[in-house]
């Protein structure tokens, strides 16, 4: 990772202050970089420690590359300026605390199990029709992406913010870091689940994001989640929900091959004609949450709804592309259980009359619940009318085994381990028809858009 930083903490004494660092040294600075090769002129490389290297092991590399410091937690007399702190991830934590103090903007924290990225892109063309706007680049949510994006922060109406957890005890770290004014929670779903205890203890801990929430501060969740754990009064919560539920909710909905039309009712008036081009129970919750944003952020009806239509036209991470007559879906970001549910939805919808071709691989991070979770989103393959599953690694093998069990005929299976790609693509060519409509979805690790390249370049 890598980032600018802001103008004002590029002078090396502003910035030793931030990260609570004793600074030996002086030199010119313009950005940070956690990744030696990456590191360009006069950067600051942190050395971060690792499981399996140790960031300061490549300081004299990131040196060579231009950098002109280094932050680092070992007292090493490297031929550099150098700022000394007690825990490198710590230090930009509170670095990312002293910059969004030093900032008026209006902070918008979202996070969530799933659709959290696609929210806090079409928040941020919702506000860009109103103000300024700074916004996470890419997926940098962590405890290290998301205090970065901080630090490249210039001053703008409007900052969005995407967190995101993978293990207990971040959340409250991240949401203490950007002092949210509104906090979003898309959903708590399964994603990452392994790594912790059991949904409940995933889901307090989702709940944190109200840690750090301001003084008048507001959350929206789903009006069906429990609440327990949020740290704000109950005036402060806004829920989300379809139909008469909650306190914004999506109302007169049209769902078709090209997305979705509808309105939003809120508290004090009716945003008419919303629309949104994927179609799906996600689709319907990434509109309602992010006009529900724009509302209380003091957007206009006009500026929510033309913020929506540039999003749409942008931000969806599934893409979709044409092979000739073909369609091919690219939903290869990542999975989760209820990002595949909702997948296999939007597949469903897309293909309606014609064939429909499912290629799954692995979902990862579900530690002893991978079993299940992976059987059932081969039922939910037939329950949405999946035509013919692919599926690929070994944890997707159960995707076929529960197909089998829902339904699914024999013939209308095919499985295949990693390093068969050449035999799958082979398989696939024959199978699929020329009006054939084929999603692709994985975890990221899995790499399954190597798959869809290489059957692309062949039909």
């Amino acid at each position: 990772m890598r980032i600018d930083l802001c103008k004002s903490l590029q002078d090396p004494a502003i910035l030793a202050v931030a990260l609570g660092a004793r600074r030996k040294g002086t030199a010119p600075v313009v950005g940070i970089a956690t990744n030696s090769e990456e590191v360009k002129k006069n950067d600051i490389f942190i050395a971060l420690p690792g499981e399996k290297s140790d960031g300061n092991d490549y300081v004299m590399a990131a040196l060579e590359k231009g950098a002109s410091g280094v932050i680092t937690a070992q007292n090493i007399d490297w031929p550099c300026m150098r700022f000394m702190v007690r825990d490198p991830i710590q230090a930009l934590l509170r670095a990312a605390f002293f910059r969004r103090r030093k900032s008026n903007a209006y902070v918008i924290a979202v996070s969530g199990s799933t659709g959290k990225t696609t929210v806090k892109e079409a928040v941020s063309h919702i506000l860009a029709e109103c103000g300024s706007v700074e916004k996470t680049a890419g997926n940098y949510n962590s405890m290290i992406g998301l205090p970065l994006s901080i630090l490249s922060f210039e001053n703008a109406q409007f900052w969005v913010l995407e967190l995101g957890i993978n293990h207990p005890g971040e959340m409250e770290q991240l949401s203490k870091a950007a002092l949210p004014d509104l906090a979003v929670l898309t959903n708590v779903g399964n994603a990452h689940i392994g790594n912790f205890e059991s949904w409940e203890q995933l889901r307090q801990e989702k709940m944190k994001i109200t840690a750090g929430l301001c003084r008048d501060g507001c959350v929206i969740v789903p009006n069906d989640l429990p609440t327990i754990g949020l740290r704000c009064p109950p005036a402060a919560i806004c829920r989300i929900g379809e139909k008469e539920g909650g306190d914004f909710y999506m109302d007169a909905l049209s769902v078709g091959q090209n997305g979705i039309r509808g309105r939003l009712v809120c508290p004090h008036r009716v945003i008419e004609d919303l629309r949104w081009p994927i179609p799906g129970r996600t689709g319907i919750s990434t509109m309602a949450i992010a006009s529900a944003v724009g509302v209380l952020a003091g957007c206009s009806d006009r500026s929510i709804r033309e913020g929506l239509k540039k999003a749409g036209e942008h931000a969806p991470r599934i893409k979709q592309e044409k092979h000739g007559e073909r369609i091919f879906i690219d939903d290869s970001y990542n999975a989760s259980p209820e990002s595949m549910a909702a997948a296999l939805e939007f597949l469903s919808i897309r293909g309606k009359g014609r064939q429909t071709v499912a290629v799954l691989g692995d979902m990862l991070e579900l530690g002893p619940y991978s079993k299940s979770f992976h059987l059932q989103a081969g039922e939910a393959a037939v329950k949405n009318g999946v035509s013919m599953l692919f599926t690929y690694g070994t944890g997707a093998l159960r995707y076929a085994e529960g197909a089998r069990k829902a339904g699914m005929p024999q013939h209308a299976i095919r499985t295949f381990l990693q390093g068969e790609e050449k035999a799958m693509v082979a398989a696939l060519k024959k199978c699929i028809e020329p009006h054939a409509v084929v999603l692709f979805k994985a975890s990221r690790a899995m790499k399954i858009e190597k798959v869809k390249e290489m059957l692309g370049g062949q039909i």
